[in-house]
């Protein structure tokens, strides 16, 4: 298994505690609106297998090499989003619109990967007015998020809030795929 460029480098441990990051989703799934145990039991075998992930990192080393370490990114946000779109069912969003957001996901993931030199070129200087668009999402940044907040808090409801993050996260789930996807062809 090619597992990209070893390179020594101090950062790289940064990936072993990326697992935080879909916890917190996982969290959500299992608590919110109100426990289940099947919610429960799930999540805590996904918890548990990227503790166990992060382990085998730091003892073999993985985080050293470029593809994994890109590779081990890409499966932390993907199980980010998939466990918010699982958390929106929960708080009553409706498996219909939660199928939609699974299915933007993969749309997202297909064509960060088939298109990786557009979709990181559209990020960085951006030509179309789809990148226009997304560009000017991260600029509202904090903006962004305090409506966020507000709303949620105000009576929006947690599945329109948590729909509304899903999609902003799609843009950074497309350029780590995309990155990842570079990082491999540059490894063969």
């Amino acid at each position: 298994m090619n597992l990209g460029a070893f390179r020594e480098d101090p950062l790289a441990d940064n990936i072993i505690y990326l697992w935080i990051l879909p916890s917190l989703a996982i969290l959500g799934f299992m608590f919110y609106p109100e426990a289940e145990p099947i919610a429960v039991v799930i999540g805590s075998a996904v918890i548990f297998l990227m503790i166990v992930l992060s382990v085998l990192m730091k003892i073999k080393n993985w985080r050293y090499y470029l593809g994994f370490r890109g590779l081990a990114a890409v499966i932390y946000l993907d199980l980010t989003s998939v466990f918010m779109a699982l958390t929106i069912i929960r708080a009553g969003g409706g498996v219909v619109i939660s199928s939609i957001l699974l299915v933007m996901l993969i749309l997202t993931i297909f064509i960060a990967l088939r298109f990786p030199n557009f979709v990181l070129t559209e990020a960085n200087e951006p030509r179309t007015k789809i990148g226009k668009t997304i560009v000017s999402f991260a600029y509202l940044g904090s903006a962004a998020a305090a409506a966020i907040g507000y709303w949620s808090v105000n009576g929006f409801g947690a599945s329109l809030v948590l729909t509304i993050v899903f999609v902003l996260f799609l843009i950074v789930i497309a350029l780590a795929h995309a990155s990842f996807r570079l990082t491999l062809k540059r490894s063969e």
